[in-house]
């Protein structure tokens, strides 16, 4: 049998990565995904609670005692939700004056020349410094507006949904003797956060859809209407032979046969006969 050479290996990894990224882009995916592995998450922190409240006496059910497992579960849902929180997607408008700052609450001048950690004050004051000592010049900045537009992928937002640090310190705290109310308080909470999303998201497409119906309205009414105005090109043209047979036409209905026009000049042929 032939032995895999490394570039196969190569190829195939970049396949798995390409149709896991495929994946991903599907948002129906990312929901699904994320729901899959919060309720994994949340079956696998129940059991573990119901495990231990089996091992220990009834009287030391009181006693609050995290496990690795429980420990790591609350890590994992308290880093999920931090990256839901901070993920944004930042906006840039180059066209815009620097007087004029955009309705928006979290604008802000940015300098384009600076890298992304250092785009603060302390970091621009820093660097100013250190570019004005090295090369003895004034730092010219390069100011633009920029906007952190908050964007959550689909995937870690479901998650936060069904498995936040809430459901992790409601399950932590769950008396395994009545686990069953814990679990429809957690399966409560979830259905409401994720309808509070799902409300506030179609708000936001609602609000888009209108705007662009009411954009398509005014450009069908107001600006179509005169931007491709039916116009008719009326050109007239004379062939210049035709101005010469109506004139000679004229001319001899005006001075018949034997009758010269006296505002034509006699011909070279004729003084040389009169003379």
């Amino acid at each position: 049998m032939p032995a895999v050479s490394y570039s196969s290996w190569v190829r195939l990894f970049d396949a798995i990565s390409e149709a896991y990224e495929d994946l991903l882009d599907s948002s129906a995916w990312q929901r699904m995904l994320g729901w899959c592995l919060a309720l994994f998450l949340n079956l696998l922190l129940i059991l573990s609670r119901i495990g231990e409240g089996r091992e220990k006496p009834p009287e030391s059910n009181k006693d609050i005692n995290v496990s690795r497992t429980e420990f790591f579960l609350l890590i994992f849902s308290l880093s999920n939700a931090f990256y839901v929180w901070v993920r944004k997607r930042r906006y840039h408008f180059f066209q815009r004056d620097h007087t004029q700052r955009p309705k928006v609450a979290n604008a802000r001048l940015v300098d384009m020349k600076l890298p992304y950690f250092a785009q603060n004050k302390i970091g621009e004051y820093l660097i100013r410094i250190y570019y004005e000592f090295l090369f003895d010049t004034p730092y010219r900045s390069q100011y633009v507006w920029q906007v952190n537009v908050w964007n959550p992928d689909n995937f870690a937002l479901c998650l936060l949904c069904g498995f936040s640090p809430v459901h992790v310190g409601i399950l932590i705290l769950m008396n395994p003797r009545i686990w069953t109310y814990y679990v429809g308080v957690v399966a409560f909470l979830s259905l409401q956060m994720y309808a509070n999303v799902y409300m506030f998201s179609s708000l936001v497409s609602d609000r888009q859809a209108i705007y662009g119906e009411v954009q398509r309205e005014y450009d069908a009414k107001f600006v179509r209407p005169r931007l491709f105005v039916e116009k008719q090109n009326d050109s007239t043209q004379t062939n210049l032979d035709d101005i010469d047979n109506t004139w000679h036409s004229f001319e001899s209905k005006l001075y018949p046969e034997g009758m010269n026009n006296p505002w034509v000049g006699s011909s070279s042929s004729d003084l040389r006969q009169d003379t």
